[in-house]
């Protein structure tokens, strides 16, 4: 997520404007559902402004924070949004003139964006959709692609179950994943402290669903072949 082409501000770029009547905070404090366990990229053609957006959900201290990288025709910029008290962050915090409008256009669309995948509603507009996104901007000649990046790790280390490896190829290695919404079996509901959680991060879940904290398991990788190097 870091900016790989620094941003120079500059008057003669034109910033996006936006509907800042969408109560976007207030709707991400009730959310449906948590973005895939790679993230999700939104790319853009014909903006006179942006050329992606990608965005990820990180678990740390009980919260959930939004990271997002905007790549502009300005260069990159990272954002952090922290989901349980609203808190948003951006190079151009407390600066002003340009740097305040720029501040407000990245937290508008990074929060909109995020709406539309995680808690979409059809009446507001609030969708995954070029015409949802072009509705809420003036962006109006923007054509736009939402992708869910997937990603599953090996799921278990039973040889049994993985017979088609070569295991003189492949080691047991520590892999990260990432939180999730888990429907529950027929019966059973989330735990007081699940719920707690759930409610603490601001997700919205029905009784037959828990978020799974991220965690780390062990899986088959592949081993490095150093004798190429």
């Amino acid at each position: 997520m870091l900016p790989s082409v620094p941003y120079l501000p500059r008057n003669d770029i034109r910033i996006i404007r936006t509907n800042e009547n969408v109560p976007t905070s207030d709707m991400l404090k009730a959310r449906h559902r948590t973005l895939s366990a790679n993230g999700l990229l939104i790319e853009f053609s014909d903006s006179f402004y942006l050329e992606k957006v990608l965005m990820k959900e990180i678990f740390y201290n009980n919260n959930i924070h939004l990271l997002c990288k905007f790549t502009t025709h300005g260069g990159d910029i990272t954002i952090r949004y922290n989901t349980s008290n609203g808190a948003f962050f951006s190079p151009f915090d407390y600066l002003d003139g340009y740097a305040t409008e720029l501040h407000k256009c990245l937290k508008n669309i990074s929060l909109w964006l995020y709406a539309a995948y995680v808690c979409p509603n059809k009446e507001m507009g609030i969708l995954p959709t070029e015409d949802a996104y072009r509705n809420f901007t003036d962006d109006k000649q923007a054509k736009v692609k939402f992708s869910s990046i997937g990603g599953k790790a090996r799921s278990t280390l039973s040889k049994s179950t993985n017979k088609h490896l070569d295991f003189e190829k492949y080691e047991q290695k520590s892999v990260s994943i990432a939180g999730y919404v888990r429907k529950l079996p027929v019966g059973q509901r989330a735990s007081k402290e699940k719920q707690r959680l759930a409610k603490l991060i601001g997700l919205c879940l029905n009784d037959n669903e828990a978020y799974v904290e991220p965690f780390i398991r062990q899986s088959w990788k592949l081993k490095i072949n150093t004798e190429n190097f």
